[in-house]
């Protein structure tokens, strides 16, 4: 009695999910914690987020764009602060990992947005991984001094990075330390030359 419950709760789910994608809708996505090998259940993965192409500009607009409101982006050391986004607690660890969501093979950099908070000394971690985390596609450790440089057009940091197949279950991972005084609102992730 038990499997046949379990199985008419699957078709029930599967034709959920069909009626949303004929919709055009996508359903939401809850994200357990980080993709660390061996640690917990595997993230649920997102639906694609289609390629974006050239705007009116000539210039080509974000392929992914996320908040912090968005529900993939979660925090283990960071408190969601209205105006800033969410802000490091004064612990190490994970500010912002997220959105495990599509991205095709390609030449891309992010952007992280946010800013950098008065008494500011720690330094920033941030990496790219796939993989549920195990293949860690670009890193970048970043001083104090290097981060909210004028030359980054508001981002706090870029970080470029390239896919050489597509990923399935993309994670951008900020990291910071106990000194570290940094909000982070979202990020663009754009495609680059």
């Amino acid at each position: 009695m038990t499997q046949r419950r379990s199985h008419a709760a699957s078709w029930l789910a599967l034709g959920a999910c069909l009626c949303l994608a004929a919709c055009g809708e996508r359903p939401a996505v809850a994200v357990p914690g980080p993709a660390v090998p061996g640690e917990g259940p595997a993230p649920t993965v997102s639906a694609p987020i289609p390629a974006a192409g050239p705007t009116s500009q000539g210039t080509s607009a974000p392929t992914m764009s996320l908040t912090v409101d968005d529900p993939r982006i979660a925090s283990l050391v960071g408190v969601r602060t209205p105006g800033l986004g969410i802000v490091s607690d004064g612990r190490a660890g994970f500010l912002v990992y997220g959105p495990y969501a599509h991205l095709d093979a390609g030449r891309y950099e992010v952007a992280l947005l946010g800013s950098v908070q008065p008494g500011h000394a720690g330094p920033l971690h941030i990496d790219i991984a796939r993989d549920r985390g195990a293949t860690v596609v670009a890193a970048q450790d970043l001083e104090p001094e290097a981060l909210a440089n004028p030359g980054m057009g508001g981002a706090v940091a870029v970080l470029a990075f390239e896919l050489p197949v597509a990923a399935d279950d993309l994670e951008v991972r900020v990291s910071v330390d106990a000194k570290s005084r940094i909000a982070v609102s979202g990020y663009d992730i754009r495609p680059r030359p």
